[in-house]
């Protein structure tokens, strides 16, 4: 399932928290996966064990549940900066991020409707009737900032911690995911520790040499999806036809039903699962103040 952001805000879709949270008893975050360390050895019970972090929403265990809640959440946020809007006087429309659930995505008529739909954002249109000073104005007090497109690091810190609308709403309703955006540095670590680890490494060779038997050249799992989603992102940015964007799902449908295969071959689940409660469990151990906070 992916999210189509509305057109005019994409900081209220997709801001990120700021934090000033750092690692107990002043840890890094590389002192707690390094990638240098040697590979831990595995549990023979480590199968039968469950990942701490299942415990706390908005780290992907239940990933359905999650995305049921920021939905809510969002639907929340956009109200609130609506009325936000109104009492500095400008309008706006709650516009929600669109999902994109994988029978959509595979229904031609379906998806055109979707895109349609996205394209279609009321406050765009609000935007454009507005003078350069208004629009200016209307950023601000939404988002923070005068050009929410702005490369300036500096700018994007100090809209961060204004009074804008969308400020506000996070503010009063955070989102589901705020504690691991404010763990995001410390997620990648773990991220990275996990597919360093030499058994994932293995599998992972064993994964490239099978799709390299089929004509398939991939560097792993993730990088085919990476390529995937890539094609679709440029396709979509181009306004490229439902006729494009089909062909190119088509053309991948074969490489994705070939990795499976060869997923299933390397046993890259099994092992992924075993790896990730181990580094999980070791990660929750570290930030357990942060994540009960």
């Amino acid at each position: 399932m992916k999210r189509t952001p509305q057109l005019i805000s994409p900081l209220v879709k997709e801001k990120t928290s700021v934090s000033n949270t750092k690692p107990m008893n002043n840890q890094k975050s590389d002192e707690v996966f390094s990638a240098k360390e040697p590979t831990p050895t595995p549990d023979a019970s480590l199968s039968n064990r469950e990942s701490k972090l299942a415990e706390y929403p908005g780290f992907g265990h239940n990933s359905e549940q999650d995305e049921e809640t920021f939905s809510e959440e969002e639907l929340a946020r956009e109200h609130f900066v609506a009325d936000c809007m109104a009492q500095r006087g400008f309008e706006y429309t709650p516009s929600p991020s669109i999902v994109v659930d994988d029978a959509t995505a595979q229904d031609p008529e379906a998806f055109e409707r979707l895109l349609q739909e996205a394209a279609s954002d009321p406050n765009e249109k609000y935007l454009q009737g507005l003078s350069h000073t208004e629009q200016e104005a209307y950023y601000l007090a939404l988002v923070g900032m005068k050009d929410p497109n702005a490369q300036e690091a500096i700018e994007h810190e100090a809209a961060s911690f204004s009074d804008s609308c969308v400020n506000q709403a996070f503010s009063i309703i955070p989102s589901v995911y705020e504690k691991r955006n404010a763990l995001r540095e410390e997620i990648d670590q773990m991220e990275l520790a996990i597919l360093q680890d030499d058994r994932l490494s293995l599998a992972n060779d064993q994964w490239t040499r099978c799709m390299s038997d089929a004509q398939l050249y991939y560097s792993s799992p993730q990088a085919l999806l990476a390529a995937a989603d890539q094609e679709m992102a440029q396709l979509l940015s181009q306004n490229a036809s439902v006729e494009a964007i089909t062909a190119s799902r088509q053309i991948h449908t074969a490489a994705y039903e070939m990795s499976h295969r060869c997923y299933q071959q390397a046993d890259i689940a099994e092992i992924t699962r075993e790896v990730r409660i181990e580094y999980e469990n070791r990660f929750v151990d570290a930030y357990q103040k942060q994540l009960d906070h």
